[in-house]
């Protein structure tokens, strides 16, 4: 088990069980590869005992680990890794929580956050590197928190089957022999979507800071349909609605009446699956937001 090494910490949620990815995983303070950091690296161990919530109240945070025969493994890996669990888990949670009516689950990926210090093995003192701040402290003077506009839940749904697809391509894009563009493609559009699902704002949300988000979710789709040497759009995202295999028939049905605008006059359009017809409506709501953001900026 010592043969894993820390990348990164969460603060924010709590595994029960860890995540694995194969040879990097999330994993929960109590975990025995976790345990086995800690106790060769008792700095880290501390490090990790000094996050608490807004109140001073000790918290578990997750922390994301490599296998260290691996390493060294780009920053990009471990980032898109980071945005395929969440893509596995919040979409799933939402769909949850409007089917039996309860928020108890992971519902924004800013329960995802990486916290910004992080022990360097060499020195054994905290360093943080963002495009606003490079510096170092020392560990004895640390007090980490977890994010105080979310609470600290535990991650107990998550969709496994689409899990296991997008860890595939995940392996293949980043340790496999060949760069594909589709693959390329599928973690910049899981990166948008990242951000796309986090909390709109902290207080005082806008309509502003909603039309954001929807207009990261279109993009996120846009992204994902891209066909690279054309633009992409309702061209390429409906068709790639339509190509999906839905477990549910009344999903797959084309039977709405998806947004065109180009739709002329007295010319049938043809009927779309459920997903197409959310699709364009969240491509309305982006137009209007752009729409009525220029309205305001021209008064």
């Amino acid at each position: 088990m010592s043969n894993w090494s820390p990348i990164a910490i969460l603060p924010n949620p709590s595994l029960k069980n860890p995540i694995e990815g194969h040879f990097v995983a999330f994993a929960g303070t109590s975990d025995a590869r976790a345990v086995a950091i800690c106790q060769a690296s008792p700095k880290f161990g501390e490090l990790l005992s000094r996050f608490t919530d807004a109140f001073g109240v000790a918290i578990d945070p997750a922390v994301l680990i490599a296998r260290a025969d691996k390493l060294p493994i780009s920053g990009d890996a471990f980032l898109s890794f980071r945005d395929l669990v969440v893509a596995s888990i919040i979409p799933y949670s939402r769909s949850l929580n409007t089917v039996y009516r309860n928020s108890n689950r992971i519902a924004y990926s800013n329960s995802f956050w990486i916290y910004p210090w992080m022990l360097n093995a060499q020195t054994n003192s905290l360093t943080m590197s963002t495009p606003a701040l490079t510096a170092f402290h020392v560990v004895e003077h640390f007090g980490g928190q977890s994010t105080p506009e979310l609470s600290v839940m535990q991650v107990d749904d998550i969709d496994e089957p689409l899990f296991d697809a997008l860890l595939a391509r995940w392996t293949r894009h980043y340790f496999g022999k060949r760069a594909r563009w589709a693959d390329r493609a599928l973690f910049r559009s899981l990166n948008t979507a990242f951000h796309a699902a986090a909390l709109p704002g902290g207080v005082g949300v806008t309509l502003f800071d909603l039309g954001r988000n929807v207009s990261l979710w279109v993009s996120a789709l846009e992204i994902l349909s891209h066909p690279r040497i054309a633009k992409a759009g309702l061209s390429t995202v409906y068709p790639l609605s339509e190509r999906i295999a839905y477990c549910n028939s009344e999903v797959e049905r084309r039977k709405y009446a998806a947004y065109n605008p180009t739709r002329k006059k007295n010319v049938k359009e043809p009927r779309r699956p459920l997903p197409c017809w959310m699709y364009g409506k969240l491509y309305q709501a982006r137009t209007i937001s752009f729409t009525a953001i220029e309205c305001r900026l021209r008064r």
